[in-house]
């Protein structure tokens, strides 16, 4: 009796302690949300680390579950790296935040979101909502902590299947070994509109697996080697539905195996084999996002990533058969490019022809880049011409996608470049002209294979969405963030945000009068009259996209043929700069300055510098900096800032959007350089190094007009009016590569 009453006794006594476990356990700990001050929304990867170097990092819902024994009770500084998020500096320069660790109290962070970009949450990985289901928070996933045995996964393909978004991944990782998936994993998901979540919420991932629950081999080829997919597509099989993909196997160092065509089939639910390629052996593995066109009444996918333009027909022979495939290239008909002796095509005056062509090589970014390195085209004669608008500086990009926007009535580009930066640009037509792009985001680590996921797009594609893939691969500091690793992150972006607001080419066209003609785009395609275009004259801000300070300029149409001009005669044609530039023009602005003494420690703050009535004034944002003096003589900033007791002496020139120079204390103790980035978006397109005077040529014999930025232009034939219109954007490039033909698809579907 005793025995059995002792045994009673010790269950509700293990009943009792595991239940008080179990309802304690949430209230444990601190929670911690970090927050977009704009929107309120939680903000995921934000790294809080405690100054014994502790890391913790928000989950999806911008939510940390804080317990440290010892800590709490107590107050713990938290510094703070929010990978384009920040917290407003206090008067040391330090950005972090100080909290009152207590059991079960919580605590919000408000960030400024820096970038344009607002970042949403990880699509891929284990314990995207951790931090929130430890707490005991509602979350949208259906499995928010563990699908498909996925720890990580690299690089996305997607596009809509039967109804369905078909989502594809190269290598993925698994919890249980070291080694997971080389051989192309897949999930499906539904569309928001048939059942799906709203993309503000996430994406719920219905993943193929194997007999253990982990994401399964979606092909299998003989051989050793990584299997990757560079671009899936759908096509019309006698009236079904069919999917297919472009694979490669390839060995450590990226060199080809295999190469060749898969054919998805629905009923094992796994990729095989159709045709392999040997002619596609030499090519290297890229990211594509297909975009299907129309041509007249011809359909055709166009592949774009890395500007490495290539078209076919949306059939299994024509995807299957290399010697069908189309390229964007400057090389002569049926020619492979060669570094030493490339066969270039030009015509009977020498100039450049690009153009599609069969059976040729594709010339982009790299090979463009050879080209002019080693002087067999000028920099003019090239087709890509992609500039950052903030300062005009020519970029290097990588992989991303090119989409049909409705909202913008435009296609739009979204691609990486360098370490962790996504860009935006867009275009009126597939092959551009791409000039100028604006920076929306920016990581610490890699955030590479960019693409916008039109099937999301909302509002009549006001809004986007897109996703890369987040990871320390590759990078000589591999600090890699728990969790975030070698995963999926999505991105919204707002289409009417004014910082996406971009120059615009104004058209040159040959009138039915023989007289030019200036016309952007959006008048163009109301009169279908692509085909009367002779050049980009120059660069220019659409009526409805424009900045403030900037002034209107109109077409007037007389005897004289065109004239462009201040005076109002019904709408503008366009936006530009006053011809003169506003006192200290090249100084005004929001800069962020990064200055770094002799032993290499830095100090960053911020300083708004304006025109106060003709006067020039500055305002730092930091506390504990104020600034004493400010003044420009002889284009050189003089600057003297105090620190406390200290004061620094910086002196300093503008160009292109940069201001650097030199400082020293008042003590002349210590001394360094600084450098400071205009981070003002209004004023950036100021700062362009390709911004310049648009001047008004007259014939003096006909008497008709005509506009350029080349100020040099006056002879015997024109004579050039002393003052310029305005100030616009130069076209540097003398290629005109306009697609016009090609029309977008409904949903981006045939």
């Amino acid at each position: 009796m005793v025995t059995q009453l002792m045994k009673k006794i010790f269950f509700a006594v293990l009943f009792v302690l595991y239940f008080s476990v179990n309802v304690n356990s949430s209230e444990q700990y601190f929670k911690i949300k970090v927050i977009d001050s704009q929107t309120e929304r939680g903000i995921p990867l934000v790294e809080l680390k405690t100054l014994n170097s502790i890391r913790y990092f928000t989950d999806s819902n911008g939510i940390i579950a804080f317990y440290e024994p010892g800590f709490m009770g107590q107050d713990i500084y938290f510094r703070i790296n929010g990978q384009g998020y920040e917290i407003s500096k206090d008067m040391f320069g330090a950005t972090g935040a100080k909290l009152r660790v207590i059991s079960g109290d919580s605590a919000i962070i408000k960030l400024n979101r820096k970038i344009i970009a607002e970042r949403f949450y990880r699509i891929t990985g284990a314990g995207i909502y951790r931090d929130s289901y430890i707490l005991g928070l509602t979350t949208p996933l259906e499995h928010p902590l563990l699908n498909g045995k996925v720890l990580g996964q690299d690089s996305n393909l997607s596009l809509i299947y039967k109804d369905k978004i078909f989502w594809i991944w190269g290598d993925t990782f698994e919890p249980s070994y070291l080694f997971g998936n080389y051989s192309v994993s897949a999930a499906t998901s539904n569309l928001p509109e048939k059942g799906g979540l709203d993309p503000n919420a996430g994406v719920n991932l219905k993943y193929f697996i194997d007999s253990t629950g982990f994401s399964k081999k979606m092909i299998s080829l003989a051989g050793p080697g990584f299997v990757w997919f560079d671009w899936i597509m759908t096509y019309d099989d006698n009236g079904r539905e069919k999917l297919i993909a472009k694979y490669a196997r390839v060995d450590r160092i990226f060199e080809n195996h295999e190469r060749g065509i898969a054919v998805f089939n629905d009923e094992l639910e796994i990729f095989e084999k159709y045709k392999e390629i040997p002619e596609w052996e030499k090519d290297y593995h890229s990211t594509h996002h297909p975009l299907p066109v129309m041509i007249d009444d011809q359909a055709y996918y166009y592949l774009t990533s890395e500007f490495n333009f290539g078209r076919t027909k949306p059939t299994l022979p024509f995807i299957s058969n290399p010697l069908e495939y189309e390229y964007m290239t400057c090389l002569e008909q049926g020619t492979q490019f060669e570094k030493k002796n490339p066969q270039l095509d030009r015509d009977s005056n020498g100039k450049l022809v690009w153009g599609w062509k069969r059976n040729t090589d594709a010339i982009d970014i790299v090979r463009q880049k050879s080209l002019i390195d080693s002087g067999y085209i000028k920099h003019h004669e090239s087709w890509i011409q992609l500039r950052d608008i903030a300062s005009g500086e020519k970029l290097v990009v990588s992989r991303g996608s090119i989409y049909w926007n409705e909202y913008r009535k435009k296609w739009i580009l979204i691609l990486g470049k360098g370490i962790g930066e996504v860009w935006y640009a867009e275009g009126d037509t597939p092959t551009g002209p791409w000039l100028f792009a604006r920076k929306i985001a920016f990581h610490d680590k890699n955030f590479y294979n960019v693409v916008h996921h039109p099937f999301f797009d909302r509002e009549e594609g006001k809004i986007i969405y897109f996703e890369g893939t987040y990871t320390s691969t590759f990078l000589q500091n591999e600090d890699v963030t728990p969790r975030y690793e070698y995963n999926q992150i999505m991105y919204r972006l707002r289409l009417d945000d004014e910082r996406l607001f971009l120059p615009v080419p104004v058209y040159t066209l040959n009138s039915k009068k023989q007289m030019r003609d200036y016309q952007i785009s959006e008048n163009i395609k109301k009169t279908q009259e692509w085909e009367r275009i002779d050049e980009v004259s120059f660069f220019a801000y659409s009526p409805g996209r424009r900045l403030p300070n900037m002034i209107p300029i109109f077409k007037n149409e007389n005897t004289g043929g065109i004239k462009l001009q201040l005076n109002p005669t019904g709408d503008p044609l366009f936006y530009a700069l006053p011809a003169k530039s506003l006192d200290f023009e090249e100084f005004l602005g929001r800069w962020d300055f990064n200055v770094t003494d002799e032993v290499f420690s830095k100090i960053n703050f911020s300083l708004k510098i304006i025109n106060d009535h003709g006067r020039l004034s500055a305002e730092i944002e930091d506390k504990g900096f104020s600034v004493d003096t400010i003044s420009v003589s002889n284009g050189k900033l003089k600057l003297i800032i105090k620190q406390f007791d200290e004061s620094y002496h910086l002196t300093g020139t503008a160009k292109d959007g940069i201001l650097q120079g030199l400082w020293k204390s008042s003590a002349q103790m210590t001394n360094g350089t600084w450098k400071a980035e205009c981070s003002d978006h209004l004023l950036q397109p100021f700062h362009s190094e390709i911004l310049a005077p648009l001047y008004e040529y007259t014939n003096r014999k006909s008497g008709e007009n005509f506009y350029s930025t080349d100020g040099g232009l006056e002879s015997e034939k024109f004579l050039r009016n002393k003052n310029p219109l305005c100030r616009v954007w130069k076209n540097p490039s003398s290629v005109l590569v306009l697609d016009f033909k090609a029309q977008p698809l409904k949903n981006n579907r045939f």
